[in-house]
């Protein structure tokens, strides 16, 4: 009996050229997920940014709508918190905008995630623009001022009605 040996470009694929294609498909699989995930965070920006912008336009129409021709009140707190801006924007008259509770909800007057503002990333904090101390009553302007998650940051994406902000 002879013994056959098989040549060596018959052979099959080393450990080394298992492992390089293991590790090119590892860095790829890798670039996918950040990818995808700046993807997600870019979209969640969006979400928070349009948001924004309904508040605005309910703020200004609130403002174009109540006899006293001032803005919302900027508090925190649900549709039934009478100093809340949900509250304000819930029973404004001659409604002729309409924003969901689950964003009213999130409006406070201080930055998200502080023991007195918002819980997490995803509240909007509202600011009067003006002379010092604005209010309600004697604002020019208000200041709506989300969280950006692709910069990570909180402040300076905003969105504004009126003057002076």
């Amino acid at each position: 009996m002879t013994l056959t040996h098989k040549k060596n470009s018959e052979r099959g694929f080393t450990i080394v050229e298992l492992l390089i294609v293991i590790i090119v498909i590892g860095i790829l699989a890798t670039l996918v997920l950040i990818a995808y995930g700046n993807v997600q965070a870019q979209a969640r920006d969006t979400k928070h940014r349009q948001d924004a912008i309904s508040l605005r336009d309910a703020a200004a129409a609130f403002k174009l709508n109540d006899s006293s021709a001032s803005y919302p009140l900027a508090g925190a707190g649900s549709a039934t918190t009478t100093t809340s801006f949900a509250y304000s924007i819930a029973n404004m008259t001659n409604k002729t905008v309409n924003v969901d509770s689950s964003v009213t909800d999130r409006v406070s007057p201080n930055p998200p995630g502080t023991t007195t503002g918002t819980s997490g990333k995803d509240g909007i904090q509202v600011l009067y623009c003006g002379p010092s101390g604005s209010t309600a009553a004697n604002a020019t302007g208000m200041k709506f001022v989300y969280w950006s998650e692709v910069n990570n940051t909180f402040g300076t994406p905003t969105v504004t009605t009126g003057t002076g902000c």
